[in-house]
C-alpha cells in the first residue's frame, strides 16, 4: 500500500484537531461542516467553502505522496492530485 493514514488525517473537529475515529463511529461528510458551496470574492480561501477544504486537505497530502514516489511537482503518481483525476468530464 502506498499510503497509510489515520482517520484523523482527514477528519477533524471544529478546532481542526484530528478525530480519533474507529470502525462503526458516526462519521460526518465534509459538507456537514464545510457548508458553503460558492466562494466569496472577498475571502476566496475561506476554509468553510467545501471546495477549499477538499483542495487544501486532499490535494496537499496527495502531492506529498506523489513527490515521495518520484514526481517533482507531485501531480503524477499513485495519489490523484490533478483536476482531471477527481473532476471527471460527464458526457451529455
Amino acid at each position: 500500500m502506498w499510503c497509510q493514514v489515520s482517520c484523523g488525517d482527514c477528519h477533524h473537529d471544529k478546532n481542526n484537531k484530528p478525530l480519533d475515529l474507529k470502525i462503526g463511529d458516526n462519521v460526518q461528510q465534509c459538507i456537514e461542516c464545510h457548508t458553503k458551496l460558492k466562494k466569496d470574492k472577498k475571502n476566496k480561501k475561506d476554509i468553510m467553502v467545501l471546495e477549499n477544504a477538499m483542495h487544501g486537505n486532499c490535494i496537499s497530502c496527495h502531492k506529498k505522496i506523489n513527490k515521495k514516489a518520484g514526481d517533482k511537482k507531485g501531480l503524477k503518481g499513485p495519489a490523484p492530485a490533478s483536476c482531471g483525476k477527481c473532476h471527471i468530464a460527464v458526457k451529455k
